[in-house]
């Protein structure tokens, strides 16, 4: 995996700008706003996530329909609203699973990719690859990842898989119930997911090697990550604070004082 990476890190010093540039600023960005301030907007976030899942069934799963996807984006986004518990507490499901088998399927990430042809990287001092070359490439490493991703899965024993069910099962159930806490500590490690990611980008396009680099130094890196998600939680819990409505006045509690108030203007009238 480490070697597709690197290639990757290579070819891409020789993609058009916009094909890093847009979305390494748009990651950025859109990170910064999740990690500290998702929760104030959760309800929008929710929907969101619920629209992209709807929309992808639609593509991918119904049908490759326009009116099919357009119905399954609005359906994805109103039952997201509606069960924000349960989209929050498969959210917190989804994350804890993607870092338990990133951390536990390590070793067999590294050498699932050993002995296979890689794509060869573009000439460093290069002519530029168009966008659409560009684009297609990123594809052919994407898949790739993804075909050693699933050899590694494959490699791993019972075990390790069993470890995952379980902290997936339990982090789902004890975000069902701590569903605010949870819908903080999501937003603040996907803000931070989508800050590394929008800062590697940059930094490729950058030709500063930054896959090798944070290969190099994986444990401090991935404690920097550690602090930004859990600094991002305590942030949001602190000041994305629901203000609460005052209750309404009931009938009996006016009656009195409407009474004080006619007696009142009566003897001083």
């Amino acid at each position: 995996m480490l070697d597709v990476l690197q290639n990757f890190e290579q070819t891409a010093t020789q993609f058009r700008a916009t094909v890093l540039l847009v979305p390494g600023v748009a990651a950025l960005l859109v990170g910064l706003f999740i990690w500290l301030g998702g929760l104030g907007l959760r309800r929008l976030l929710i929907a969101l996530v619920g629209a992209v899942v709807g929309g992808m069934c639609g593509l991918f799963v119904i049908g490759r329909s326009l009116i099919l996807t357009v119905v399954c984006t609005c359906l994805g986004a109103l039952f997201a609203i509606i069960l924000q518990r349960i989209i929050i507490a498969l959210l917190a499901a989804a994350l804890v699973a993607i870092l338990a088998f990133a951390i536990l399927g390590k070793p067999y990430l590294l050498t699932a990719g050993q002995g296979r042809p890689l794509s060869p990287p573009a000439a460093q001092n290069g002519p530029r690859l168009s966008v659409s070359e560009s684009i297609e490439k990123t594809k052919a490493y994407a898949l790739e990842c993804a075909s050693i991703a699933r050899r590694a899965g494959a490699a791993m024993p019972i075990r390790n898989w069993a470890i995952i069910a379980v902290l997936t099962l339990a982090s789902a159930a004890v975000a069902f119930v701590f569903w605010r806490l949870f819908s903080a500590l999501c937003c603040a490690t996907l803000g931070t997911m989508l800050i590394f990611g929008g800062m590697i980008l940059l930094l490729v396009w950058k030709g500063s090697a930054p896959i090798t680099g944070l290969s190099s130094r994986g444990t401090f890196y991935g404690g920097v990550f550690v602090a930004m998600a859990a600094f991002g939680t305590l942030e949001q819990l602190l000041l994305c604070r629901r203000e609460k409505k005052p209750a309404k006045e009931s009938k009996t509690d006016k009656q009195p004082q409407d009474a004080e108030r006619t007696k009142h203007s009566w003897r001083t009238s």
